[in-house]
């Protein structure tokens, strides 16, 4: 009898298995955190911290990543209790991202004021105020599109 109940509960979680791995190869989720600003354009400029950089990136309506249209920028941090820290932005290794020059120590509990530029044209440039605070950054889950 016990036998059986085993037999019958092992077909039963294999069966439960498979099923759960096809459902997971059809669409993983990628959690995207940080701040999202709409811009004229329909897209969103994507402000994260990793690891203690800044990373701003570009994402298209459905949130996925399309290429830099910025080449360079400059941003104020003004953390919590601290002084005023001027940094540049750079292009990151990916050319998809750029990425603040200097660490930002934590917490990120931050008052930051962003201008990112078009090539090398001054004229040409958005600008961004963000308070950044750790805790309450945005979440946005994004299945990310299979490349062609």
């Amino acid at each position: 009898m016990k036998t059986r109940i085993w037999s019958i509960f092992l077909i039963f979680s294999i069966l439960a298995g498979s099923q759960l791995a096809m459902a997971e190869e059809k669409a993983e989720e990628v959690i995207l955190k940080g701040y999202f600003f709409e811009r004229p354009d329909n897209t969103y400029l994507h402000v994260e911290m990793v690891g203690v950089f800044m990373v701003f990136k570009l994402l298209d309506e459905n949130h996925q990543e399309i290429e830099n249209v910025f080449t360079r920028g400059i941003m104020t941090v003004n953390p919590r209790g601290k002084t005023k820290e001027r940094m540049a932005i750079r292009p990151s290794g990916d050319g998809k991202s750029l990425k603040s020059v200097r660490t930002i120590r934590k917490p990120h509990i931050l008052k930051v004021n962003v201008r990112l530029y078009k090539g090398e044209d001054d004229d040409s440039s958005e600008t961004f105020n963000i308070l950044y605070n750790q805790h309450t950054v945005d979440e946005v889950a994004v299945v990310p599109e299979k490349e062609k």
